[in-house]
C-alpha cells in the first residue's frame, strides 16, 4: 500500500528536527487567501556556508522584492546536492530546516523528489560484481549488466543497487517526514494531500534505472504510478505531479505514456528540473484534457553547469482559489552571490514580463472543465499569445505528446477568417544513446527563437518529436501533415539515417525506406524536408525524386555548422523567402560564422518530369 504523508507535524513527534520552532508569526503576520507555492530545482548545495547564503539571498527576495505575505508549500524537483554526499545533505537540510521554520510548513506542504545528483555514485559503483565470461548468466539480464568485452560482465546486486539513495534517504528526506524514502521502485510515487486547500501533489522519481553507468536512463515506474492512483481519487482537488526529468527535449525520459495517466485521472500541472531552464510546456491528452508542465531553471548550478545565456532561476507560483488563476513568476541571479531579481522571458519577445497565467479548474472554476492558458501582460488585457486546450493556439510555448507551438500576432478565436494558410514545420530529432552527442535541443530552441521573431511567424506553426523511433517518424507525418519535415540526427551515407529504437539504441533506416515514406506525403502537401545530419546527401537525392525541395549534407557536418544552417534556413523562411533563397540563407550563415563547411549543404530539386 502506497504511503501517505501525515497531514500536520504534530503527527510526526518531531525533536530536534525540522519543525521544532516556527517563525511564521514573526514574518506572515499580514496574510491573505493567495497560495503560494515556492519551486526550486537543481540547487547543487555543496556546503552548510552555501546553505546560509542562499536563504539569505532568497529570503530577501521574498520578503524585500516580492513582498511575500505567505508560503503555503515547497516544491524541490531533484538535484537538492551536488554528489549525493552526508556533508552536502546537512547543508541541504539546512537550507530547507530554515525555509520551514520562517514559513511555517508542515511536511505535507513540502514536496521534494530526487534528482540524477541524489544518487550516489559511490554505492552504484559497488553495487556492480564483475563475473568472468565462462559464468555469465545466459542470457544476461537486460538493463542490469555492463559489458566487460572479452572477459565477462559486472553484474549488479538489486538489494545493493537500491541503496544509491541511501544518503538522500537516511541524511535528508528521513529528517524532513521522519520515514525513510521508499526502497521499492514501485512505491515511489508519494502522495501529498492537504485537505485544507485541496490540492493533492504526487512526488514521483524519475531517477530509479540511472546510475553511474546509465546516466540518461530516465523514467517514471509505471506501476508506482499506478499504485498511487488506486488510492482515493480526490475528484474535486487541484492535482499536480512533480518530478525531474524533462517530458520534451534531447534528456526527455524515455517514456513519457504516464503523463496520458495522469492526464485521465485529473492532473493539471506537471512541474520539474533538470534542464536549468525556466520552461513553460503544455501536454494535450484530447480536447478537454492535458497538463501544464512548469520547468524550473537551476537554483544553484556552477557558471559552467548553466545552460548558456540563461542566469540561475527559481519560480514563486500564486493560485487565487477565487478565479482559478495561477501566476508563475519566474526569478533569475546573474551572478552567484547576487541579488535576485525579475526575469522577462515570456509573452512578447519585444516586450517580456517576469510572469505568465494558467487558468485551472480550481475553487469556483471546478466546474468549467476547459483549462485556459494565458500569457499575461503588464496591464492584464487578454495577451494575443494564449492557448485552450479545445482551441491550442500557443505562443512561443512548447506542447508535449501533440507538440505545438504556433507563432501567432492575433488572439485565438474559432475563426481563421483572413488569416493565411499556415505551414506546419515538424522537427524530427533522434540521437540514440550509443551514438555521439549532438546539441539538438540548441538547434531546435534556436529555430523556435528565430521563427518567434520573424515578420511572418503567424505563418508557421512547429510540432516537435524527440527520441524518434521508425513508429514514431510514420505516426508524426500522419499527426501532424506537416509541409516542411526537418530531422535532426545523424546519417550514415549509403547506410540510411539513425533513428532510436525501443530499447534507447540506435536503429538504422534504409534510404529505400525512407523514399516509400515520404512518397505517400508528396500530393498530401509536403513541399520541404531538411535532413540536417551528416552524409544524407544520398537520402536527400532519392527523396527529391518525390518531394520539391530536400536538402542533405554532403559531408560530415559540426554541431555547430548544422545549427547555423538551420538557424539561416528559418529565418529566411520566417522573412517570407523562398526554399531555395532560404537554403542559400543557411549556406551564408555558415560562412559568416566562420566555419569552412558552408558547401556541405546541398539542395536537391524534383525534376520537371517527376512534377
Amino acid at each position: 500500500m502506497l504511503a501517505l504523508l501525515p497531514v500536520h507535524p504534530l503527527e510526526l513527534g518531531f525533536d530536534d528536527t525540522i519543525l521544532k520552532y516556527f517563525d511564521k508569526e514573526l514574518y506572515m503576520s499580514n496574510a491573505d487567501n493567495q497560495i503560494r507555492i515556492l519551486h526550486l530545482s537543481d540547487i547543487h548545495l555543496e556546503t552548510s556556508a552555501q546553505a546560509q547564503r542562499y536563504f539569505t539571498q532568497l529570503a530577501s527576495d521574498l520578503t524585500q522584492n516580492l513582498h511575500l505575505k505567505q508560503l503555503n508549500y515547497l516544491v524541490i524537483s531533484g538535484d537538492i546536492t551536488n554528489h549525493s554526499t552526508q556533508e552536502e545533505y546537512e547543508a541541504a537540510f539546512k537550507l530547507v530546516d530554515k525555509l520551514v521554520k520562517r514559513y511555517g510548513l508542515a511536511p505535507n506542504r513540502i514536496i521534494i523528489v530526487p534528482g540524477n545528483h541524489d544518487l550516489n555514485w559511490e554505492l552504484s559503483e559497488t553495487a556492480y560484481t564483475f563475473v568472468p565470461k565462462g559464468k555469465l548468466p545466459n542470457p544476461l539480464p537486460e538493463g542490469r549488466y555492463i559489458d566487460a568485452g572479452s572477459t565477462g560482465a559486472l553484474i549488479r546486486n538489486e538489494d545493493e543497487y537500491k541503496k544509491r539513495f541511501e544518503y538522500f534517504s537516511d541524511c535528508f528526506y528521513k529528517k524532513i517526514y521522519n520515514q525513510p524514502y521508499p526502497q521499492e521502485y514501485d512505491q515511489q510515487a508519494i502522495l501529498h494531500p492537504c485537505l485544507e486547500d485541496k490540492i493533492l501533489f504526487l512526488a514521483c522519481n524519475s531517477c530509479w534505472e540511472i546510475d553511474h553507468e546509465y546516466r540518461n536512463r530516465s523514467s517514471i515506474h509505471p506501476n508506482a504510478i499506478a499504485n498511487a492512483l488506486l488510492t482515493e481519487n480526490y475528484d474535486d482537488w487541484l492535482k499536480i505531479a512533480v518530478w525531474h526529468h524533462p517530458v520534451n527535449s534531447s534528456e526527455s525520459m524515455k517514456n513519457v505514456e504516464f503523463l496520458e495517466q495522469l492526464a485521465v485521472n485529473g492532473f493539471q500541472l506537471g512541474i520539474h528540473g533538470h534542464i536549468h531552464q525556466a520552461r513553460d510546456e503544455n501536454f494535450k491528452y484530447d480536447t478537454e484534457r492535458g497538463l501544464r508542465i512548469i520547468a524550473a531553471g537551476t537554483f544553484g548550478a556552477l557558471a559552467t553547469k548553466q545552460v548558456t545565456g540563461i542566469p540561475l532561476q527559481y519560480n514563486l507560483l500564486t493560485l487565487d482559489p477565487e478565479s482559478g488563476m495561477l501566476t508563475v513568476e519566474t526569478r533569475k541571479k546573474e551572478k552567484t552571490d547576487g541579488a535576485w531579481s525579475a526575469d522577462a522571458r515570456w509573452g512578447d519577445k519585444n516586450n517580456p514580463v517576469p510572469r505568465y497565467t494558467i487558468e485551472l479548474r480550481y475553487g469556483s472554476k471546478t466546474g468549467n472543465y476547459s483549462s485556459q492558458i494565458r500569457a499575461s501582460t503588464p496591464d492584464n488585457r487578454p495577451n494575443p499569445q494564449q492557448s485552450i486546450f479545445r482551441n491550442t493556439q500557443v505562443g512561443g510555448n512548447i506542447t508535449v505528446g501533440n507538440i505545438t507551438q504556433i507563432y501567432t500576432l492575433s488572439q485565438a478565436t474559432n475563426s481563421s477568417e483572413n488569416l493565411p494558410p499556415r505551414r506546419t514545420i515538424l522537427i524530427l530529432a533522434s540521437s540514440p544513446e550509443n551514438t555521439a552527442r549532438l546539441r539538438l535541443d540548441r538547434e531546435v530552441r534556436e529555430i523556435d527563437e528565430g521563427l518567434r521573431r520573424a515578420q511572418q511567424r503567424e505563418q508557421f506553426i512547429l510540432q516537435q518529436k524527440w527520441a524518434v523511433r521508425p513508429d514514431d517518424l510514420r505516426r508524426a507525418l500522419l499527426d501532424f501533415n506537416p509541409q516542411i519535415a526537418h530531422f535532426c540526427g545523424h546519417g550514415v551515407g549509403q547506410k540510411g539515417l539513425v533513428l532510436d529504437n525501443n530499447a534507447g539504441g540506435m536503429q538504422l533506416v534504409p534510404t529505400n525506406a525512407l523514399v516509400s515514406l515520404f512518397k505517400l506525403f508528396a500530393n498530401r502537401g509536403l513541399e520541404c524536408i531538411v535532413l540536417n545530419a551528416c552524409y544524407a546527401e544520398v537520402q536527400a537525392e532519392a527523396i527529391s525524386q518525390h518531394i520539391n525541395y530536400v536538402v542533405g549534407m554532403s559531408d560530415e557536418i559540426e554541431d555547430n555548422a548544422a545549427i547555423k544552417f538551420a538557424v539561416g534556413f528559418y529565418d529566411a523562411l520566417g522573412a517570407g523567402w523562398s526554399y531555395e533563397d532560404a537554403y542559400e540563407m543557411g549556406c551564408s550563415a555558415i560562412a559568416l560564422e566562420g566555419i569552412s563547411q558552408e558547401l556541405i549543404p546541398v539542395l536537391k530539386k524534383r525534376p520537371i518530369n517527376n512534377s
